[in-house]
């Protein structure tokens, strides 16, 4: 079977591969900008109070949403999928989301009462049913990500946050009840929505069943995986709980919104870049994986480097051109959140192909001694400021990020004289791209007032920098790097010249 030259995977699998995430990305775009719209909206219309008291829900639904994916995890790496299979996992899957859902509304009276928040209970309870809802669409998920269908997936979750967020919380904030109520409906229908559409796309039989003939592997792999999500998780949300307990709500408010605005392109980013990969990942050979381990390891760290080190540049004029001026008081935490960020991106370009070689519990162990330095550090930092806690993630998320690389490059056989000239020629050129978009908008700062236009002639900066780089990719990135561009770049090229005909 023929093979490309710079990743060593089949063409075949090459091809397939950049056709899914082809249509993963294109879906990710037209959800991000429906995201970003939203939640600008929003945002402007309810303040940082009212998203302090949703965020605080939002950690602990998302927390117990892992326990729910115990079993379907496995499908997507097992070369054969059984009905009896699937029917395990669907099991396992809404007995979980049912419990997590119970332990919710029961805990609920408790969690307000520690966190000195007694508003906050009935938004737990509320969106308590989201963790059975998601599980009810888990085994359908799975098995679209296993084919790579990408393109029903984007489809469902975007449409699924449209109809929530745009067409339900934006009319009901104007119209009814600018109140955290328009956040809580808004996710409830989009959970709902989202499911129906992903179980009618990947339909599967919902019979009870509590054994399969695959069910130890499956749960074992499931173990593994809970525990890199858990500790995952616990990395992403134990300084947002120690924030709100000991921060008033308006401070919870910004630390999670500012956070919650820099994750949501790179969630895009890595949501289907992950799928893809952990679903590719699985059919490859041993010996490709050094290289595309390289490879992923530049073109992650490339684009999430490049897009926080312009946040860098700009956090001023960023948060108050979307945001507006009463979310200033956020602009310091993007510095620091665009540090964790970045290393969080290029560690994840690692963790699908942990996953993918039957080895999670490379990632697990990393996430699970960082979660608790986290813990320790941040309830230290706390003492000076919510701000101390944001650098404290930022420093715990590096350590992190250079723990599991290592433990990449160990399993696939890359030295420290290959990654090191990879990721070193991206900072230079991420630095280069900063300091100039930090220029221009200095310069622009007194002839051009209106932040949003400011934010707009500084991202055309940004675009030509970055097109600059892209048309001597081999020389700015080297070989490696260049050259993997090359394909994806050309058949981007081709559709356009396409198109235009």
């Amino acid at each position: 079977m023929e093979e490309t030259a710079v990743t060593g995977l089949p063409n075949s699998l090459l091809t397939k591969s950049l056709g899914a995430a082809a249509w993963g990305y294109a879906g990710s775009i037209l959800r991000l900008l429906v995201q970003l719209s939203a939640q600008i909206v929003l945002a402007r219309i309810l303040g940082p109070a009212e998203y302090g008291q949703f965020a605080i829900a939002v950690i602990l639904v998302s927390a117990t949403v892992f326990f729910t994916d115990i079993a379907s995890s496995a499908l997507i790496q097992m070369a054969l999928v059984e009905e009896q299979q699937l029917r395990f996992a669907f099991t396992c899957q809404v007995v979980a989301g049912a419990l997590a859902t119970l332990l919710l509304i029961v805990a609920s009276d408790s969690i307000a009462a520690w966190l000195d928040k007694p508003g906050t209970r009935w938004v737990i309870v509320a969106l308590a049913p989201v963790c059975l809802i998601n599980a009810v669409s888990g085994v359908s998920l799975a098995m679209l990500r296993k084919r790579l269908d990408f393109r029903i997936i984007q489809l469902c979750q975007t449409t699924g946050y449209f109809v929530g967020y745009i067409l339900i919380a934006i009319p009901i904030s104007i119209w009814f009840s600018p109140t955290v109520l328009a956040l809580v409906v808004a996710w409830i229908i989009q959970a709902c929505l989202t499911t129906a559409l992903l179980f009618w796309q990947s339909p599967h039989c919902i019979r009870p069943v509590l054994t399969c003939s695959e069910s130890k592997h499956m749960l074992a792999f499931g173990r593994g995986v809970l525990l890199a999500n858990v500790s995952n998780w616990a990395l992403s949300n134990i300084d947002r709980i120690i924030v709100a307990k000991f921060s008033p709500v308006q401070v919870t408010g910004l630390y999670t919104t500012t956070a919650n605005l820099l994750t949501t392109p790179l969630s895009q980013l890595l949501g289907t870049f992950q799928s893809v990969v952990f679903a590719t990942s699985a059919q490859m050979e041993e010996e490709d994986k050094k290289k595309v381990f390289l490879v992923l390891l530049g073109l992650i760290s490339l684009v999430a480097w490049s897009m926080y080190g312009f946040i860098v540049a700009v956090p001023d004029t960023f948060i108050v051109a979307l945001y507006g001026s009463k979310w200033i008081g956020g602009a310091p935490y993007l510095l620091a959140f665009s540090v964790a960020f970045s290393a969080y991106a290029t560690l994840a370009a690692v963790t699908p192909l942990l996953w993918g070689s039957g080895a999670p519990r490379r990632e697990a162990v990393p996430q699970f001694w960082m979660a608790i330095c986290l813990l320790v550090g941040a309830w230290i930092a706390i003492r000076e400021s919510a701000l101390a806690v944001a650098w404290t993630l930022a420093a715990i998320y590096v350590c992190r990020c250079i723990w599991i690389v290592g433990n990449g490059a160990a399993l696939f056989g890359a030295r420290l004289t290959d990654i090191v000239p990879l990721l070193f020629r991206i900072a230079c050129f991420v630095t280069v791209l900063s300091v100039c978009c930090r220029a221009s908008d200095q310069l622009l700062m007194d002839t051009v007032q209106q932040p949003a236009l400011r934010l707009g002639m500084v991202c055309m900066v940004f675009v030509a920098l970055f097109g600059a780089a892209l048309t001597q990719r081999s020389r700015v990135f080297g070989s490696l790097l260049g050259s993997a561009m090359d394909k994806p770049i050309r058949l981007a090229a081709s559709r356009i010249r396409h198109g235009k005909r």
